[in-house]
């Protein structure tokens, strides 16, 4: 019952919201989940805060981001080139 709640349902619930947001919107919200998922740790209290796995998550999300803003910038330069040719 707990894998149900806690994995299945939000995966099943996370698949309309997926197909209805924008690829950049998604690679940013997946590229920010290591954050996410440390500050959850930190409240819950598993863990103690490192310094060390903040930065590097961080610096994962930001790199993430970075890359699908370039890749969108690139798509969208592409479009513009065979719309402008057509």
């Amino acid at each position: 019952m707990v894998v149900a709640v806690s994995i299945v349902i939000p995966n099943y619930v996370n698949q309309p919201a997926i197909s209805l947001a924008s690829p950049l919107t998604v690679r940013v919200v997946l590229a920010v989940a290591p954050v996410l998922i440390f500050f959850l740790q930190i409240a819950e209290g598993r863990l103690v805060a490192s310094p060390y796995s903040l930065m590097t998550a961080i610096l994962y999300g930001l790199a993430a981001t970075g890359a699908a803003v370039v890749r969108r910038r690139a798509i969208r330069k592409t479009e513009l080139r065979s719309a402008g040719g057509s």
